[in-house]
């Protein structure tokens, strides 16, 4: 039968004591930062990550995301969506081929988050959230002369659009782009998996088809200062 700590011996109950601190230590290091949660839930969110979920596990219920992010329905939509734009859809072999190239290119993209900063309440703040992705940024000047042009050949230049647009999915390289999202800070919260899974699909989506910034005459909201201030620094040397 085990003594309590009051009645072992001096020596004993010295040990029991470091054994309880250095037990307590562990487990207070073991536990995630309010980024490292973030980035190993979007692990999930983005690629079924095995070993993320696994480490979610370990922390307790609620951290392990619902489910990955299913990309079928956006890709599905992509002929609907581009018929609902002011200007004229491309042909359907091109919007089919530019619909395949976002369905490669969303599986290959990585998001962590890089800061955290309270907003007003411990609990709730921003994160900083660095996806990789193409900069599509290149093809802003070329849909805002589609949308706004008068020209019978408005269709044509849809075509070359979306052929270079379905290009740059495909072949560009990935650059870190980041955008500011707000919510709780730990991922267990009863709120958070369907916000945090949200806030993912659509920090992605608009990063690679940003229409409705575009059309808004505004530039892509960017925290790359707030993900540049959580790097460590590189030496001079």
């Amino acid at each position: 039968m085990l003594k309590p700590l009051h009645a072992l011996p001096p020596r004993a109950r010295a040990l029991a004591l470091l054994l309880l601190l250095a037990s307590s230590a562990s487990a207070a290091s073991s536990s995630p930062s309010p980024e490292e949660a973030y980035t190993l839930q979007a692990r999930v969110y983005l690629q079924g990550d095995a070993p993320a979920k696994a480490s979610l596990e370990a922390l307790g219920p609620g951290w392990v995301p619902s489910e990955r992010i299913d990309w079928q329905p956006v890709i599905d939509d992509v002929p609907a969506w581009l018929g609902r734009q002011a200007f004229p859809a491309p042909s359907p072999a091109i919007g089919h081929a530019f619909a395949q190239a976002l369905r490669a290119r969303v599986a290959l993209i990585r998001c962590e988050a890089r800061t955290f900063l309270p907003l007003g309440s411990p609990e709730i703040g921003m994160f900083a959230l660095a996806c990789t992705y193409p900069d599509v940024s290149p093809l802003r000047e070329a849909y805002l002369a589609l949308r706004n042009t008068t020209q019978p050949d408005a269709q044509a230049q849809s075509d070359a659009l979306f052929r270079r647009w379905a290009t740059l999915l495909r072949d560009a390289p990935d650059g870190t782009h980041c955008t500011p999202v707000t919510g709780w800070h730990l991922g267990n919260h009863e709120a958070s998996d369907a916000v945090r899974a949200q806030q993912l699909s659509r920090t992605v989506l608009m990063g690679m088809m940003p229409l409705d910034v575009w059309d808004a005459g505004e530039e892509a909201p960017d925290a790359q200062a707030l993900c540049e201030s959580a790097l460590p620094e590189e030496d001079d040397a």
